[in-house]
C-alpha cells in the first residue's frame, strides 16, 4: 500500500480489523466503487455497438457504480460523451 490507500489504512481505528477477511472486506468496500465510477467516465461507444446497446451498458454501469443519485442533466452529459461522433447531428 502507498499514498491514498496507506493513509486510509493508517486512519482506521484500533481493532477495526481483526482478520485478513476483515481487511479484505473493508478495503474492497472502500475502493471497489472507485473503479466502476472511473469506468463510466472513460466509457466510449464500441465500433460495433448500437446506440441502444450503449445506453443499456451505460445505465447498467451507473447502477453498479451507485451513481443513480446524480441529476438527469449530469447523466445525460456523461452519456453524450460516450457516443461516437457519427451518431450526433451537428
Amino acid at each position: 500500500m502507498k499514498d491514498r490507500s496507506l493513509r486510509w489504512f493508517m486512519s482506521l481505528g484500533t481493532n477495526s480489523i481483526r482478520s485478513w477477511n476483515d481487511m479484505e472486506n473493508i478495503f474492497l468496500e472502500k475502493y471497489k466503487d472507485h473503479d466502476l465510477k472511473e469506468e463510466i467516465f472513460k466509457m466510449n461507444q464500441r465500433g460495433d455497438e448500437s446506440l441502444e446497446d450503449l445506453i443499456e451498458r451505460f445505465m447498467y454501469n451507473v447502477k453498479r457504480a451507485k451513481l443513480h443519485h446524480l441529476g438527469s442533466d449530469t447523466l445525460k452529459n456523461l452519456l453524450l460523451r460516450t457516443i461516437r461522433d457519427e451518431w450526433i447531428d451537428d
